[in-house]
């Protein structure tokens, strides 16, 4: 018995059949799945964990008969995926944000220069300088017992220079506080700093002399303290910090040293009153930067 030859051949001979519409869909559907995941990393593989249970569950109802075994396990990915996010949704809830923990080390940083204050009477200065005027010594160090660092302080060595023979083996122990966990250079085996004074004339930091509150004449919430830098690569312990004829007027300026963060379009500041603010370069114009960082220009330059 001969067959036809337009019979149909059977399934299992015939090739894969790909329509024009079903190869958009599939060129579609990678580079959503590669937008996400290369966008929002762990979350895309979690929305992408979700599609895919609800594809899974979609073909399982529109094909009862002979893909209902996939209802169950579209149902059980949905479950784990959406478990999942709750779960590294609550853990970050709990999980302080950078930000946060910076502006925790800003307050800390102040609080501290308030209580130095009460003790002695002013600010510490910028630095402490030898017989010559050389600086030896930052106000860094000086602040130590004011951060709970007393013993470290004890440590130190004021007869040799912050980086002598036996200073330089403290390098490695600088105080957390001293760091803002979004620095790059700022490693947890690193000893440069993220908080800087900002030393000149007119500032609250002139140098070597001190200044005490009755000095702030444009007042304390108008006034910076010391602000954040995380370009700046001063060691910890080093007798040095921006100083005005240097930085650059702006916030996280595109060139030189400055008033800059890796926080996203903001860098964090302390007012001399101990209170923080995180400052975005929109905020503060050269004048009104320049207003903040004198303790008796008479300025009126408000901020937005």
């Amino acid at each position: 018995m001969n067959v036809p030859p337009n019979s149909r051949e059977s399934a299992a001979e015939r090739p894969p059949q790909f329509s024009i519409r079903g190869l958009l869909w599939l060129t579609g559907g990678v580079a959503i799945a590669f937008a996400l995941v290369t966008q929002m990393g762990e979350s895309g593989f979690v929305i992408l964990a979700v599609l895919a249970s609800l594809t899974l569950l979609w073909l399982g109802f529109k094909s009862w008969t002979s893909l209902g075994f996939l209802i169950p396990i579209g149902f059980v990915g949905c479950l784990l995926a959406v478990g999942w996010l709750m779960s590294q949704t609550e853990e970050r809830s709990r999980t302080p944000s950078k930000r946060g923990m910076c502006s925790n080390n800003l307050k800390q940083i102040a609080y501290a220069l308030h209580l130095y204050h009460d003790t002695y009477g002013s600010f510490p200065p910028a630095y402490v300088a030898d017989q010559n005027g050389r600086p030896m010594h930052s106000w860094r160090v000086l602040l130590l017992p004011f951060i709970e660092q007393k013993a470290l302080y004890d440590e130190y060595r004021f007869d040799e220079p912050w980086d002598g023979p036996h200073n330089r083996t403290l390098a490695d122990s600088m105080p957390s506080v001293y760091r803002c966990p979004s620095d790059p250079r700022a490693k947890p085996d690193s000893p440069l700093t993220s908080y800087l004074a900002v030393v000149g004339a007119e500032t609250t930091w002139p140098g070597e002399k001190a200044r005490t509150f009755r000095d702030i004449k444009d007042g304390t919430s108008n006034t910076l303290l010391f602000v954040e830098s995380h370009q700046s690569g001063i060691h910890w312990m080093e007798p040095r910090d921006l100083h005005t004829g240097q930085m650059a007027r702006e916030i996280n300026p595109s060139h030189g040293q400055g008033i800059c963060s890796c926080h996203p379009e903001c860098a964090g500041v302390a007012f001399v009153d101990a209170s923080v603010r995180f400052l975005k370069a929109t905020d503060v114009s050269r004048s009104a930067l320049d207003a903040l960082l004198t303790i008796a220009g008479g300025e009126d330059e408000p901020l937005d």
